[in-house]
Parts: structure tokens; sequence; C-alpha cells
């Protein structure tokens, strides 16, 4: 898609796509799959902690063509578009704690919840400390014309192949977004911006 109808309200454009080019290589492209999440989980950390890490499917059941994920609890987003007209949600979760059997106790108690429109994960709250917490990231499979409103803290956003109404934030985190179309914001607090656009014309508002 062309950026030119996005340069009058966003002229560092170019600039963003030219600085861009490196860390979207590495960012771009299909999630890791889940048995590759559940072994780096499992096994590559540079700490005693104890931890659990586990997948689970999300049954939704949305009531139009929007999904809302809640992923504020120090997780990262993912989302793909793709031909088919289901959707699909996917949450991986993890737990630190002193031992591995205090994390997976910990784990349990985190419940995924989904309504008709919003996905969110629930759980023990309060200050547990440093070697304590954990965290709910998200893998999403949805139609490609679609709206999105993502929300993180402490984790990265990226939408690929999705066109329409894209609402997009995150603090402590990257944005990355690979031929998007429609009405389009992203915002990052402490984070890169990162924006690969394709074919000849923009779809939508800019």
């Amino acid at each position: 898609r062309s950026i030119r109808p996005l340069l009058a309200v966003a002229p560092l454009a170019i600039a963003l796509l030219a600085a861009a080019a490196l860390p979207l290589a590495a960012q771009r492209g299909a999630p890791s799959s889940d048995a590759d999440w559940l072994d780096n989980c499992r096994n590559n950390w540079g700490d005693d902690r104890g931890r659990a890490c586990e997948v689970r499917d999300v049954p939704v059941r949305l009531s139009g063509r929007s999904i809302e994920i809640d992923g504020r609890q120090n997780g990262s987003i993912r989302v793909q578009g793709w031909d088919g007209d289901a959707v699909k949600v996917t949450a991986r979760l993890q737990a630190n704690a002193g031992s591995d059997a205090d994390a997976a106790s910990l784990l349990k108690d985190v419940r995924v919840t989904a309504d008709g429109r919003t996905v969110r994960a629930e759980g023990p709250s309060g200050s547990f400390g440093h070697r304590t917490n954990w965290s709910a990231s998200y893998v999403i499979s949805v139609p490609r014309q679609f709206d999105l409103t993502l929300d993180a803290n402490n984790g990265s956003l990226g939408v690929a192949g999705v066109t329409g109404k894209l609402d997009l934030r995150t603090t402590n985190g990257s944005v990355a977004l690979t031929d998007v179309g429609g009405d389009v914001h992203a915002r990052t607090q402490n984070g890169s911006l990162n924006v690969e656009l394709g074919g000849t014309s923009w779809s939508g508002t800019g």
C-alpha cells in the first residue's frame, strides 16, 4: 500500500520505515509455535526462580466483527489475519515463584475470560515482590477484515494482514505493523514503532 495518504498527517512516516527496517525483519512473520514457546518458557531462564508455563485455547463467541484484548497483565499480543471466517485466541501463561510448585499453584488461579467482545486474564493481584509474578500473552487469528482494540503493558503488539478500525496501545513495548489498512491508530510509550506497508494504494482512512 502506498504511504502517500499518510504523509500529510505523519511526516515522519518515511523516517520510521527506514529506521525500522532491521528490527521489523526480526519481529514480522508468524509467531513461534506453541511447542516452541513452551520449550523456551520452561528452559531458557537466567535465574533460579521456579516457573510454570501453560498454553490455553480460549473459546470466543463474538457478537460482531471486532475483538478487544486486554493484555495489561504484562504480556504481548500478536494478531494475524487469515482467509477464514473464524476467530482463534490462544493464551500463553507463565508464572514465576520461589519454587516450581508455587509457580504452578499461582498459575492455577489465573483465569482467561471472554465475553461477546473482550478477552482478558484475571488472577492473583497485589505485591508479590520481584521473584513472584504471572503474565498472559495472546496469539490471535482473525479474518482479514476485522476491527481490533489491543491494550498491553510491559509487552509488545504485532498486527499483520488485517484491515479495519485498529486501536493499538502499549506501554513499555514495541509495536510492529505489517500490511495493515483501514483506520489505524497505534501508540507506544517507551517502545519502538515498526511499520511495513505493501500494495499500490491505502485502503481506508489512513
